[in-house]
């Protein structure tokens, strides 16, 4: 994907197509919450989402250190980490009754991703008018 649209857009691409399943997760769990399979596709659609989102995101956040990389990677882990067991801790605590919470929960998370994302490029567009 990388080769045929830049950095930005793939990111784009994959924090919509996550929300988007983040939408279906709702419809489902609403509408149809008996179909396991249609379950299953909203969180695969989730998931090919961030795992469009992964490695530019990686790539993108190592640019920034020409020399410190590795202390950057081992950071960039740090903080994955941290955020893996702050949403275990979280998600032990959503209702399991209802697939609701988890829908609105994937909203959320790909929204203030967007909103991250949005704010980020602002921030580079200003940084890069500077240096010119």
């Amino acid at each position: 994907i990388l080769k045929r649209i830049d950095i930005n857009r793939t990111l784009a691409l994959g924090l919509k197509i996550t929300f988007v399943a983040g939408l279906f997760m709702l419809f489902i769990s609403l509408f149809m919450p008996t179909y396991p399979l249609l379950i299953a596709l909203a969180m695969g659609l989730y998931f090919f989402g961030t795992s469009i989102v992964w490695g530019p995101s990686v790539s993108r956040a190592l640019q920034r250190f020409e020399e410190d990389r590795g202390a950057a990677s081992a950071v960039r882990s740090f903080l994955n980490m941290t955020a893996f067991a702050t949403g275990g801790f979280v998600g032990s605590f959503l209702d399991d009754s209802t697939l609701v919470v988890l829908a609105l929960l994937l909203i959320m998370m790909a929204g203030i991703c967007w909103l991250i994302f949005q704010n980020l490029t602002k921030f580079e567009a200003t940084i890069n008018v500077k240096k010119i």
